[in-house]
C-alpha cells in the first residue's frame, strides 16, 4: 500500500484502487483567503435561498387572496371608497364649521362696530372652530395620501399576479423579464 507523506497531503491527492483506477479525489486544502471567499459565497447562497422561499410564501398568500385581477380591483375599490366616504363626511363637517365661523365672525364684527369688546366665549369658539377645521383638513390630506398608497400597493399586487401567469412562485423580481409580462 502506497501512502503520501504528511507534507504533501495539503496539496490534495487521488485515492486509487488496486488496478490504479481513481476512486475519488481529495482536493488540496483551501488557503485562508479561499476559505473566506467560500464562506461568503455560502452566506450569499443561503440568503438567496431564503429570499426565494419568502417570495414563494408571499406568492402563495397573494394567489390565495386574489384569484384574478377583478378580485384585486374589488378589494382596492372597497378600501378607496371607504376612505372617500370618510373624506366626504369630513368635508361636510368642514362646511358646517365654516358656516359657524362666518356667523361667529359676524357677531364679533357687530360688537366691534358698536365699539364694544368681543366676548371671550365668541373668540374662544372662533379659535376652536378654526382649529377643528385645520385638524379635519389635515385628516383628509392623510386620507388622500392613504388612497394613493392603496392604489400603488394594489398596482404592485396586480403586477405580481401578472408575473405569476408567466413565472413560477418564488421567482425574484430581478429574475423577471419585463417583456414577457402581459399588460393589464
Amino acid at each position: 500500500r502506497d501512502s503520501i507523506s504528511a507534507e504533501y497531503v495539503a496539496n490534495g491527492y487521488d485515492v486509487l484502487n488496486g488496478q490504479g483506477m481513481v476512486l475519488f479525489n481529495v482536493p488540496r486544502e483551501k488557503t485562508p483567503a479561499e476559505l473566506i471567499e467560500y464562506e461568503k459565497q455560502q452566506k450569499q447562497q443561503k440568503a438567496a435561498e431564503l429570499r426565494v422561499k419568502q417570495q414563494k410564501n408571499n406568492d402563495q398568500n397573494l394567489q390565495r387572496l386574489y384569484a384574478n385581477h377583478a378580485d384585486v380591483e374589488r378589494a382596492r375599490l372597497r378600501q378607496v371608497e371607504d376612505l372617500q366616504a370618510q373624506i366626504d363626511t369630513a368635508k361636510r363637517r368642514i362646511e358646517a364649521q365654516q358656516e359657524s365661523i362666518r356667523q361667529l365672525e359676524q357677531k364679533a364684527a357687530d360688537f366691534e362696530r358698536r365699539e364694544q369688546p368681543v366676548p371671550v366665549n365668541i373668540t374662544d369658539e372662533l379659535n376652536t372652530s378654526r382649529i377643528e377645521v385645520k385638524l379635519v383638513e389635515t385628516s383628509n390630506d392623510k386620507r388622500r395620501a392613504a388612497i394613493n398608497t392603496i392604489n400603488k400597493e394594489y398596482d404592485e399586487i396586480n403586477y405580481r399576479l401578472r408575473v405569476l401567469r408567466v413565472y413560477p412562485r418564488g421567482t425574484l423580481p430581478e429574475n423577471v423579464d419585463e417583456t414577457l409580462i402581459p399588460k393589464e
